[in-house]
């Protein structure tokens, strides 16, 4: 999506319920970002295919977070993955932790 940050996505009927990685890389990568900034934080998202409409949700809050210039700078400066999950809350919470 751009400004370093990459959401990689799958919908599956083999997923039985939705999975999300956050993944902040050690040094940044190309990943075919439109404005040649290189990827330093990955997104990935694997979701039930039965359960689009939920993701389509999701997947607009996610993109929303991220480009947010005040979340990014927050997960690129945690210091632990309890410091990103607190980030993920407060920028993006999910329907069932609203």
């Amino acid at each position: 999506i751009g400004h370093g940050v990459a959401l990689p996505h799958a919908l599956s009927a083999s997923c039985l319920r939705p999975a999300i990685a956050l993944i902040r890389l050690a040094s940044p990568i190309s990943y075919g970002g439109n404005d040649r900034t290189g990827t330093d934080i990955v997104l990935a998202i694997l979701w039930p295919s039965s359960e689009a409409k939920s993701f389509q949700q999701a997947a607009g809050e996610f993109c929303r977070m991220l480009r947010d210039a005040n979340a990014l700078h927050s997960i690129r400066r945690a210091t632990s993955a309890a410091e990103i999950r607190q980030v993920m809350k407060r920028f993006c919470p999910l329907p069932a932790e609203r």
